[in-house]
C-alpha cells in the first residue's frame, strides 16, 4: 500500500494534500502548521481545498492517521499471522513478538518515501495530540494492540496483563520517537551513535526484549 500523487488520480489532490500535511507537521509540529500552509506546500491552487477535501485541521490528521495506521496493518498483517500460529502450538520469544509489531516500522524507514515524515508524525502526536486526537488514535491502534496482548500474555505467563500492557506501551513510545529521532545519534551525549536502520532496529529489539520480559520489582 502505498500513498503516492498518481495513485487513484480522482483522489490526487486529497493525497498530495495528505503528503505535504506529513511532511510540515514533522518539520514543525501539531500547532505550528495551518490549513493554508498545507495548501500552499501541496500546490493546490484552490485555497479551498484543504476544506473541501477534509473540512477540518482535526479530520485531517484523522485521515492521515488511518491511512497510516491501515498501511501498518496491512505491512504487519503477515508477520503478526505467523506468530499468531506459532503461539497457538506452544511458545513464542518476547522478542520475536516484538519484530513482528516492529515490520512496518523498519519498512517505513526502508521504503517509502514519506515514511520518516509519517515516524516523526505520529512521534509528535504522542506528544502533542488533543484529548479528541488521541481517542482516534488509540481507537486507529486497537486491534493490532489486543492481538499483539494476546500473544505476550501467553509468552509471559509471569506477568500480570497490566503490567505487560504497560511494558508494550514502552516499547511502542521508545521505538516510535527513537526511530523518529534516529538521526540525532550522529551527534549524541556520547559522540556519533550513528548507524544503518536495520542495526539500529535491531538494537531496540534487544533491549526492549529484555526490558518486556524483565522482572517485577517490588515495590512498597
Amino acid at each position: 500500500m502505498t500513498l503516492t500523487s498518481d495513485t487513484h488520480p480522482q483522489n490526487s489532490g486529497r493525497q498530495r494534500l495528505i503528503l505535504a500535511a506529513l511532511k510540515l507537521y514533522a518539520e514543525k509540529g501539531v500547532e505550528a502548521v495551518s490549513l493554508r500552509m498545507i495548501n500552499r506546500e501541496a500546490g493546490m491552487r484552490n485555497n479551498s481545498a484543504m476544506h473541501y477535501h477534509f473540512g477540518s485541521k482535526l479530520l485531517l490528521q484523522e485521515a492521515m492517521v488511518a491511512f497510516i495506521q491501515g498501511w501498518f496493518e496491512e505491512a504487519r498483517e503477515e508477520a503478526i499471522c505467523a506468530i499468531e500460529q506459532r503461539s497457538a502450538v506452544g511458545d513464542v520469544p518476547v522478542r520475536d513478538v516484538l519484530e513482528a509489531f516492529m515490520v512496518p516500522y523498519m519498512e517505513l524507514l526502508t521504503q517509502e518515501v514519506w515514511g520518516e515524515d509519517a515516524l516523526r508524525f505520529l512521534a509528535r502526536m504522542e506528544l502533542e495530540a488533543s484529548d479528541e486526537m488521541r481517542t482516534i488514535l488509540n481507537n486507529s491502534a486497537a486491534c493490532s494492540f489486543a492481538r499483539f496482548l494476546s500473544v505476550l500474555e501467553k509468552a509471559l505467563p509471569q506477568l500480570e496483563r497490566v503490567t505487560i500492557s504497560r511494558r508494550l506501551c514502552f516499547f511502542v513510545a521508545s521505538i516510535m520517537q527513537g526511530l523518529a529521532d534516529a538521526h540525532k545519534l550522529a551527534n549524541s551525549y556520547l559522540g556519533d551513535l550513528s548507524s544503518k536502520h536495520s542495526e539500529l532496529c535491531t538494537l531496540y529489539l534487544d533491549f526492549c526484549a529484555s526490558g518486556m520480559s524483565a522482572p517485577v520489582t517490588e515495590t512498597n
